[in-house]
């Protein structure tokens, strides 16, 4: 299990760089269970109300992407790569997972503006 304690470290290493994308409140994980709260404020971490169904906007996104995803409850993305995954194929998870809330937020922009839905 050393291996997926380091592999872990390292996913979370790299989920850390989404802090930069404007919905991403916080991430954080577990070994390789790693989880990436949306926020429609990042200041104040106030949540995207229920009905906006944010989560569930990425994770329509994320097989175009190659991954898989989860969206629990209603605002943190969670991940759950393989034991055996390898560092090339986390970096690639991670981009999709970036790819998949930029393209959310780029199709909400219209209606919830840079600081997310009100």
């Amino acid at each position: 299990m050393a291996g997926a304690a380091a592999k872990g470290r390292y996913l979370l290493s790299r989920l850390r760089n989404l802090r930069d994308l404007p919905w991403v409140g916080e991430v954080r994980a577990l070994g390789l269970m790693a989880g990436v709260e949306v926020v429609a404020d990042r200041a104040s971490r106030r949540p995207f109300p229920a009905e906006a169904r944010v989560g569930d906007a990425i994770v329509r996104r994320a097989p175009q992407h190659g991954v898989i995803l989860r969206a629990v409850h209603g605002n943190v993305i969670s991940l759950s790569p393989p034991l055996t995954v390898d560092e090339p194929t986390l970096d690639s998870i991670v981009d999709a997972v970036a790819a998949s809330i930029e393209g959310a937020a780029a199709e909400a922009a219209p209606s919830a503006g840079p600081g997310g839905a009100e």
